[in-house]
């Protein structure tokens, strides 16, 4: 989640093939070295689950704003506000790496608040809560660019909150 923190974080899909873990507090290493420690669930021999490894250093991702505008139009009852960002996206690894990356845009719980992702690149999957998530796998040495813009319509005389600077 670029917005958060500039950095990937590991996630690894584990099969558990051995005794019976039991629910509760778990030390995490990776390489040898601590990462930190976890909850995990009661999992059962041959059960798959999901451990999360702490920072990868050697994937980096970057989100900026490239865009910001506030429709001046003085006519008309309805104001529009239009935000554009961008997420850098590089891969020093000397192998790929499969990635996800998950941004939000708004979202409205007033009808007449209307929000519109006008452009993505590439497509992303959407959710209702407004969630945009990425898959991809990045090649050793590699970059990529992701872009989205939206725009939020809403009455002239309303006061919005909770929008980014």
């Amino acid at each position: 989640m670029p917005r958060r923190v500039s950095l990937a974080y590991l996630r690894a899909t584990v099969v558990n093939s051995g005794l019976t873990l039991l629910a509760g507090r778990a030390n995490v290493f990776r390489d040898g070295e601590f990462v930190g420690s976890t909850a995990i669930e009661a999992v059962a021999p041959g059960q798959e689950f999901k451990l999360f490894l702490g920072p990868d250093e050697q994937v980096r991702a970057e989100r900026q704003m490239t865009g910001r505008e506030v429709e001046k139009n003085l006519m008309g009852s309805v104001r529009r506000h239009a935000y554009a960002y961008s997420t850098q996206l590089e891969n020093l690894k000397s192998f790929p790496a499969r990635v996800t990356v998950l941004d939000q845009v708004p979202v409205s719980r007033n009808e007449t608040v209307r929000v519109k992702v006008r452009h993505a690149e590439p497509s992303p999957h959407a959710d209702d809560l407004g969630v945009l998530r990425w898959e991809l796998t990045l090649p050793p040495g590699g970059k990529h660019l992701l872009r989205y813009d939206y725009t939020i319509e809403s009455p002239r005389d309303s006061r919005l909150t909770g929008l980014e600077d």
